[in-house]
């Protein structure tokens, strides 16, 4: 049987259904059915790896969903970061690479977690590890999910028992049709697919699941919802275990309540799909990846945000340069062409006040800083501005 995978967003919503069930039950009972880990020692931001596996939460399953959540205290301010299932990485312990999905399989969460950990290079405090058919009866037990299905969607594949039958149109969809639904990928698109590699737009399922789990969110805060209370908990904890002392849940729980769908910062680990040694795989782009981290998990605050602009007229320049920031730690917002293609010398041009931040960009790509501009940076919000010139190719690009 197929795996039942739901993918990114639609678990957004789910943690939060999660968090808040937890808190719930231990609120009303004043103990949790299953163990409870210590997790680390406190911190401002808690990372929370959400663990998707096929039938029951057992070790032997490959997790083909892995999101790690961060919550900031702070500010309330909580991120995803979706990692796909076929990213190439090595698993401690191992020798060679592997797809990371294979660390649950091999070790259950505590390899999953030190797998995701030597990846992102970050702490994760806490698991948690859902069961997908329970999905299907936490969306029964809220009473269905009312959704407009965009388009007809059909698909049968009898070897693998699995079928998916949609009609067009407003619907309330049960569990079994809302798995369909998030799993519905015969678009060309996949799982996951680069659409765009210097705006690093990726595409596939994930804007149907956004579209899903918006409707999901209205359904979780319903009346029907709140009479169900106790049904879901009982599916609750039949899909799902966790590390997570009650206590934190219930924190958690709160910053997940206060949270519209819209709120929550998302991403994709960067990357593009390739087949290596006849396996496909998901590689990282790893100047991307930190660049990524930064802004979403670790949330530092001293990260210059770069627009990177090509006035060499030779291309792939700005792309080139735009790697080499990411990997000295910077944020770049955009890349794109100048105002024209005959500048001889790089030209690095700041916002008022930024002038710091752009001898620190020079310093790592060359060129000359230029008195600090008002208009510098544009729409996109950047610090600084780089024009790449005509003497670049001789730098370190």
């Amino acid at each position: 049987m197929r795996r039942k995978r739901l993918l990114f967003y639609a678990f957004c919503v789910l943690l939060g259904l999660i968090l808040m069930l937890i808190a719930a039950y231990w609120s009303y009972y004043g103990e949790l059915p299953f163990g409870i880990g210590r997790g680390r020692a406190e911190s401002p931001i808690v990372n929370v790896l959400l663990l998707g596996v096929d039938s029951g939460v057992g070790q032997g399953n490959r997790s083909d969903t892995i999101i790690l959540f961060s919550f900031d205290k702070r500010d309330g301010h909580v991120s995803a970061l979706a990692i796909p299932r076929d990213t190439q990485v090595r698993i401690p312990g191992r020798r060679g690479v592997d797809r990371i999905n294979a660390a649950h399989a091999i070790g259950g969460p505590a390899l999953a977690v030190r797998t995701v950990e030597q990846l992102l290079g970050v702490d994760i405090d806490y698991y948690v590890r859902v069961d997908f058919d329970g999905f299907r009866a936490i969306v029964d037990a809220l009473g269905g999910v009312v959704l407009d299905v965009e388009r007809r969607m059909y698909y049968e594949d009898k070897a693998q028992g699995l079928k998916i039958d949609l009609q067009q149109g407003l619907q309330r969809l049960n569990g079994d049709q809302a798995l369909q639904y998030v799993r519905y990928r015969s678009d060309g698109m996949g799982d996951i697919s680069l659409v765009d590699p210097v705006k690093g737009e990726y595409a596939g399922r994930v804007e149907r699941q956004l579209k899903f789990v918006r409707a999901l969110a209205r359904q979780a805060i319903s009346i029907q919802a709140v009479l169900n209370a106790p049904e879901l908990v009982t599916q609750l904890l039949r899909t799902v275990s966790t590390d997570m002392p009650p206590d934190v849940a219930v924190r958690l729980a709160l910053l997940a309540k206060q949270m519209a769908v819209q709120d929550v910062e998302t991403a994709v680990l960067p990357g593009t799909g390739a087949t290596v040694g006849g396996a496909s795989y998901w590689l990282v782009n790893e100047a991307k990846m930190k660049e990524v981290v930064n802004k979403l998990v670790l949330r530092r605050s001293d990260m210059v945000r770069v627009q990177v602009l090509n006035g060499s007229g030779i291309d792939g320049q700005a792309a080139r340069a735009a790697d080499v920031l990411r990997r000295e730690g910077f944020e770049v917002v955009t890349v794109g062409n100048a105002d024209r293609f005959d500048y001889e010398t790089t030209v690095v041009i700041p916002r008022p006040g930024r002038t710091a931040e752009a001898e620190r960009v020079a310093g790592v790509l060359g060129g000359r800083v230029q008195g600090p501009e008002p208009a510098a940076g544009g729409q996109s919000g950047a610090d600084v501005t780089v024009i790449i010139g005509r003497d670049a190719p001789g730098r370190r690009l």
